[in-house]
């Protein structure tokens, strides 16, 4: 058996041989396609596929786009940190009513249906958008441009700023560097449940001082070289953070996370209940509060603690009839609970000497989880389903190895 022959050019290249496989799996909102992004072509530019699973057949939905000039620097670095190194379509999202949204180069597309051309809605030659999203009903479409949130109908029009902070060296609706390099928290702001509301992070980084990136290779002489970016260092005060809440008319309410060093995670209930998850500095306590809307009441549902460290996980969920699900590392495994919406009552609803590695899909109708953990070995992650009562866990996946799963509900 001869091994395979990898060139100097092939190391050098993204993606790496062996690394190019189809990603970003999604089920469209009326269940008919599962949609998903795969390279294609010498220069592994990524295109957007379909697969109608009526008939079974893939369709190539997008592979180029014109989206002029390039994206904000503020895109570029939120690209990076998410490892979106690819070229071609690197994101895309279903609305609720079946259009896909696709970013690129600070522009915005959308399909309105899977055959249609693109339709420009947002040029980046007025406003470079940076983490577009939609209102849970699909009618607006949010996003951040310059360092503020901006709304605009799904079907055109005008965009609005909905935020006003005016101050130099100040951003809202774009997360801070430590949210997204450390805590995996790509985003700044969160719609409500309704879209009535968005939640935004306000960031202040006029105290922080600047570090310099030269780029030795680059053609270009002067500023073109040199990237100049607001950096915290060991030690030293981090960037200052708090969360606003605003209407769609830019009238904004603040909550008081005060005490805290980071805001670790933002989740909408209802239109009228959020919640959010704070750290300390040590990240030794994270602390889950709940904020009532429109009076801003905070309430401490739930405190995590450890001598050592508190891992950040993205397993809350918040349940239609008041409960909520919970990931907890209290055992020395990570594992998940229900709680009463008071943070009382907890009852396990995984137990033993394995970990949930993440949640895959929660089926409220018929009261099931579906995760995927190291039950069989921690070589493997498998796929169960679980009820919300606890019990016997239903395995889902066989095939050894790795699974993460997409299931729509």
């Amino acid at each position: 058996m001869t091994g395979m022959e990898i060139s100097i050019e092939d190391v050098a290249r993204f993606p790496t041989p062996g690394m190019d496989f189809p990603g970003s799996f999604s089920f469209s909102p009326n269940h008919r396609y599962v949609s998903f992004l795969k390279s294609q072509g010498e220069e592994g530019s990524r295109a957007l596929f379909v697969i109608d699973l009526e008939t079974g057949k893939e369709q190539l939905v997008l592979d180029t786009l014109d989206g002029g000039r390039g994206e904000s620097l503020e895109e570029e670095l939120r690209r990076q940190r998410l490892r979106q190194m690819h070229r071609g379509i690197t994101r895309y999202f279903w609305t609720k009513g079946s259009k896909i949204v696709v970013p690129d180069a600070g522009s915005v597309y959308v399909l309105d249906e899977i055959g249609t051309l693109p339709r420009l809605l947002v040029n980046n030659e007025c406003f470079s958008a940076t983490d577009p999203q939609s209102s849970p009903d699909g009618k607006i479409l949010a996003f951040v441009s310059g360092g503020e949130v901006w709304i605009i109908p799904i079907e055109g029009g005008i965009a609005r700023q909905i935020t006003r902070g005016e101050v130099d060296g100040t951003t809202r609706g774009v997360a801070e560097y430590i949210a997204q390099e450390e805590m995996r928290r790509n985003t700044g702001f969160w719609w409500s449940e309704e879209g009535t509301y968005i939640a935004f992070a306000e960031v202040d980084d006029r105290h922080i001082p600047t570090f310099k990136i030269v780029h030795q290779g680059n053609d270009d002489t002067g500023t073109q070289r040199v990237e100049t970016h607001s950096y915290p260092f060991a030690g030293m005060r981090n960037s200052m953070v708090r969360l606003g809440v605003t209407d769609l008319e830019g009238n904004t309410i603040w909550l008081d996370t005060s005490e805290y060093e980071y805001i670790a995670r933002v989740k909408w209930a209802t239109d009228r209940v959020v919640f959010v998850q704070c750290q300390n500095r040590e990240q030794t306590q994270l602390d889950l509060l709940k904020f009532d809307l429109p009076s801003g009441v905070r309430t401490k549902i739930l405190r995590e603690e450890s001598d050592v460290w508190v891992n950040l996980h993205d397993m809350f969920y918040p349940l239609k009839d008041g409960r909520f699900i919970w990931g907890s590392e209290r055992t020395g495994f990570r594992h998940l609970y229900m709680y009463e919406g008071a943070g009382e009552n907890c009852t396990a609803i995984t137990a033993g000497n394995w970990q949930v590695d993440s949640i895959s899909a929660i089926d409220e109708a018929n009261q099931h989880v579906y995760l995927n953990g190291t039950v069989d070995s921690y070589l493997e992650s498998h796929t169960f389903r679980v009820n919300f009562r606890g019990g016997k866990l239903e395995k889902i996946t066989n095939e050894p190895g790795m699974h993460i799963t997409n299931i729509s509900i």
